[in-house]
């Protein structure tokens, strides 16, 4: 099941699922550059959530030696760190290359 919280950039499947959504190019782990701000990454979202998702990279940030992500949706009413604070780099699936539509 999709959601619309990276319209207009990225096509979900909708919820409920009513039509196709766009293919993503996404290269996976291990990381052949490093997450800047800006990109987009697949990232699985900490509990309760715990699903596998687009957002966009807003800041990153180093705590106790280890990156820390703040993510962003595009809709101002989609879920991101504002509700789930920071996510570790071991949350980072991949990055999105290419949007294909």
């Amino acid at each position: 099941m999709g959601s619309d919280s990276m319209e207009p950039l990225i096509q979900g499947s909708g919820s409920p699922p009513s039509r196709n959504g766009d293919r993503l190019l996404v290269l996976n782990r291990p990381f052949y550059s490093e997450i800047l701000v800006g990109h987009y990454v697949v990232v699985t979202l900490p509990s309760p959530y715990l699903v596998d998702t687009v957002r966009r990279v807003v800041a990153v940030t180093v705590k106790d030696n280890k990156d820390e992500i703040i993510l962003a949706a595009e809709k101002p009413n989609g879920i991101d760190s504002r509700h789930f604070g920071t996510v570790g780099i071991e949350n980072i699936r991949g990055r999105v290359i290419k949007i294909f539509k």
